[in-house]
């Protein structure tokens, strides 16, 4: 991440057989443009291509976004011991 950078939260789509799958994703700024192809970093460090930024919503600092990724991690992992 970049030092001050901006992300915004986009609803990304990706076509697939018998319909779309659809994702939340933040994206750098500069990138997050309706109508844009990207490709999304998988969890195995591998690239998924195809997924076209449908909506374009509110925006968040890296710090903001570092604490939001903190905080998923934190629920998540309370969640699975419960």
């Amino acid at each position: 991440m970049k030092h001050n950078e901006l992300y915004r939260q986009c609803r990304l789509v990706k076509k697939i057989r018998g319909g779309e799958t659809i994702q939340t994703s933040y994206l750098p700024a500069e990138f997050a443009k309706e109508g844009r192809i990207v490709k999304i970093r998988e969890d195995d460090g591998g690239w998924d291509d195809g997924w076209v930024i449908r909506v374009v919503g509110g925006s968040l600092t890296e710090e903001q976004l570092a604490a939001l990724e903190r905080a998923h991690r934190r629920f998540e992992r309370e969640s699975t011991r419960a």
